[in-house]
């Protein structure tokens, strides 16, 4: 958010090129892209402009919030601390489960993330679809660990 009003001010007195404003901006929007889509969905409430407007700070706030939890939880499982014993208790990370997982997710990602852009011509698009959704759906097997996964009692 401080970037996006950064590159506002700067662009406005002229001190960075458009092109990377225009970056700038494209990035931003991506990343905040619920709460946009939120705010034009209260636009059709037709409420006032200052109501709108804490909507929106609150809404750029919590998202950045949720991030800031969700990266949070993922650094914790990758040190170990929500294993049972913890790093504190002698616990370790299991490497070799999280490549495992992580490429059978991987897998599956990439198999389903030419669906995105099942309608586009370009090849360069369909595996930059491909690769991205694969590293997300990669990364959320690899640091899931359904309880008895690795068991082999049935």
């Amino acid at each position: 958010m401080i970037v996006m009003f950064a590159a506002a001010v700067f662009g406005g007195e002229h001190l960075t090129p458009k092109s990377l404003i225009g970056t700038v901006f494209l990035v931003c929007s991506l990343y905040y892209l619920p709460v946009f889509s939120l705010m034009t969905a209260i636009e059709t409430f037709h409420i006032n402009k200052f109501v709108w407007l804490a909507i929106f700070l609150i809404g750029l706030i919590s998202w950045s919030g949720l991030i800031a939890c969700v990266l949070w939880k993922i650094v914790a499982t990758i040190q170990g601390e929500e294993e049972p014993g913890g790093l504190n208790n002698g616990g370790r990370f299991d490497w070799v489960r999280f490549q495992v997982r992580f490429f059978c997710g991987f897998v599956l990602g990439c198999l389903f993330g030419w669906r995105f852009v099942r309608n586009t011509n370009s090849f360069s698009t369909m595996l930059i679809a491909s690769l991205v959704t694969g590293l997300v759906v990669g990364l959320v097997f690899g640091l899931s660990r359904p309880p008895d996964f690795w068991s082999r009692g049935f």
